[in-house]
C-alpha cells in the first residue's frame, strides 16, 4: 500500500509571547510567529507581550494583551484618563507621525489589493493637533433601572457597554468640560430614561446641545430645568423627538466661517468634526481642482454647501446635490446669505438609477464627489461611462473609496495627486482627497 506524506498543521498554545514589528492602517500591532501574521489591539512597535489567541486563519490571526514585558520606548503617555476603557480613542499611546505613517501605508496596501495600483506618497500630509480638535460628538446614554441613574458617554471598547466619561481629551475643552454638569442635569429629568443620545457642538456663535428623547416628549417641568440649565451655563438649547425639532433656549441656529463664508445650521445637520482640518480641505479641494472663471462644477453629497459655496467664489457656476431635504434648504439659505447667486442646489438620491440625469451631468465640467463611509458606489459606476473629465473624490472610508477607484479607473480615470488629512487623530480613521482625471499629461 502506498503512503503519502501529510504535514501536521502547526498548532499554537492558547497563551505565546510576541514582539511588535508593525502597525497595520488601522493602527494595530503585528507581529508574527509560528508562520503567521498576527495582529494585536493596544500594542506599538517594540512591544513584548504575552498574548490570548483569539481568531485564526490559514496565514494570520488576532489576539489580546495579557500581559506586557517591555512596553515600547516609542508610546507616548494616554493625556485621557478614560483611554484605557472608552472606545471612543484606541490610538492615544501612539504618536501622531507613526499613525499617520501606519495609514498611508494601510492606504496604499488597499490600493495595491483592491485597485490594483502602487499608490505613490501623499502630494500633501496635513495634520493638527492631536488633541482638543473635536468640536462636535454624539454621546450615547444608557438608563439602569434597578439604581434610576443615566449613564453618559462612549461606547466601551469592543462593547455596547456606556463608559460614564468625566473628561475627553480630543473634544474641544468647553465640550469637555460640560460633561459632568450634563450628566447632573440629564439625571435630574423626570423622563431621562427616554433620553436616547445628546449632541454636543462649539461654533463660532457659542455651544449648542440637542436632546434626543426615543420615548416621550419631555413635559412643561423638565423644559423648564432645561431652559435655566441652558443660560446657566450659556447653552443654546434644543430637544428632538420622531416627531418633533424644537429650540428650548438661545440663537436659532448655529454658525461658522471659513475663508470669509458664513454656513448657518441646524444642531442636528452634519458638519465636520474637525474644525482646523476641515479648512484644509477646502482649500485643497480649491487647489486640486483649481476651478476657473469659465468652469462649472458639480458638488455630489453636499450638505449645508461646505465645498459648494468655496467653489462657487472662483468658478463660473456650481450645483450642489444633496438627499436630505433640510439640508438641501439650509444650503440654499447659506448661499443667499453670502449673496452667490452662482451656486444652485438640487434634491436627489445619488444610489437611485442615474439615468434620468444624464443630461445635468453633461453641463459640468468637474465633480466634487464627498460621501459618507458607504461611499458611492452607483455615482462611480454612471460617471465613469460619462464624459467628466476630472473628479475630486474626498472619503473617510478607503475600503468603499478603493472600490469606487476601482470603477472609476477602468472607465479611464487616473490618479493625478492625493493628498491624506488627520481629520480623526488618535482613532484608526482617516481622511483622504484624491484627484482623478481622464487627462494623462
Amino acid at each position: 500500500m502506498v503512503m503519502f506524506f501529510k504535514p501536521q498543521k502547526q498548532s499554537v498554545d492558547r497563551y505565546f509571547d510576541l514582539t511588535i514589528e508593525s502597525l497595520d492602517g488601522h493602527c494595530i500591532g503585528v507581529g508574527k510567529k509560528n508562520d503567521r501574521t498576527w495582529f494585536v489591539p493596544n500594542t506599538m512597535i517594540g512591544d513584548e507581550v504575552r498574548v490570548e489567541k483569539k481568531e485564526t486563519s490559514q496565514k494570520t490571526g488576532t489576539a489580546t494583551v495579557q500581559k506586557y514585558h517591555k512596553k515600547s520606548e516609542l508610546r507616548c503617555s494616554e493625556q485621557c484618563c478614560h483611554a484605557d476603557k472608552c472606545g471612543g480613542c484606541n490610538c492615544q499611546f501612539i504618536p501622531q507621525e507613526k499613525q499617520i505613517r501606519a495609514k498611508i501605508e494601510g492606504l496604499k496596501q488597499i490600493f495595491s489589493k483592491n485597485v490594483n495600483i502602487k499608490l505613490s506618497e501623499p502630494d500633501d500630509i496635513v495634520t493638527k493637533s492631536p488633541y482638543h480638535y473635536r468640536r462636535t460628538c454624539r454621546l450615547s446614554t444608557y438608563f439602569d433601572s434597578k439604581n434610576g441613574e443615566l449613564h453618559l458617554g462612549f461606547r466601551q471598547k469592543n462593547s455596547h457597554a456606556i463608559v460614564d466619561i468625566t473628561e475627553c481629551s480630543v473634544l474641544k475643552e468647553c465640550l469637555s468640560d460640560l460633561l459632568v454638569p450634563v450628566r447632573r442635569f440629564l439625571n435630574s429629568l423626570s423622563i431621562k430614561y427616554s433620553i436616547g443620545h445628546i449632541e454636543l457642538t462649539a461654533v463660532d456663535n457659542g455651544i449648542f446641545m440637542l436632546i434626543r428623547f426615543a420615548q416621550k416628549n419631555p413635559s412643561p417641568e423638565d423644559l423648564d430645568k432645561y431652559r435655566m440649565f441652558c443660560e446657566s451655563n450659556q447653552i443654546n438649547g434644543y430637544f428632538q423627538t420622531d416627531e418633533t425639532f424644537e429650540k428650548v433656549y438661545g440663537a436659532d441656529h448655529a454658525e461658522y466661517r471659513v475663508n470669509g463664508i458664513k454656513y448657518e445650521f441646524l444642531p442636528n445637520d452634519f458638519i465636520q468634526i474637525n474644525e482646523e482640518i476641515n479648512k484644509e480641505i477646502i482649500n485643497h479641494a480649491i487647489e486640486y481642482l483649481n476651478p476657473q472663471p469659465t468652469d462649472k462644477i458639480l458638488d455630489l453629497f453636499c450638505g449645508i454647501g461646505n465645498f459648494s459655496l468655496q467653489l462657487a467664489t472662483k468658478a463660473q457656476q456650481v450645483c450642489g446635490v444633496e438627499i436630505v431635504k433640510e439640508m438641501v434648504e439650509q444650503a440654499e439659505k447659506n448661499a443667499k446669505l453670502n449673496a452667490l447667486q452662482n451656486v444652485n442646489f438640487v434634491r436627489y438620491d445619488l444610489s437611485q438609477n442615474l439615468n434620468s440625469c444624464q443630461t445635468l451631468f453633461e453641463k459640468y465640467d468637474s465633480i466634487l464627489l464627498d460621501p459618507g463611509r458607504k461611499g458611492a458606489n452607483e455615482i462611480s459606476s454612471f460617471l465613469a461611462k460619462s464624459k467628466i473629465k476630472n473628479i475630486l473624490y474626498i472619503s473617510c472610508n478607503p475600503i468603499t473609496a478603493t472600490r469606487d477607484f476601482k470603477i472609476l479607473c477602468q472607465g479611464g480615470f487616473m490618479i493625478k495627486k492625493w493628498a491624506i488629512f488627520d481629520m480623526f487623530s488618535n482613532t484608526e480613521h482617516v481622511e483622504t482627497v484624491v484627484l482623478l482625471s481622464r487627462d494623462k499629461a
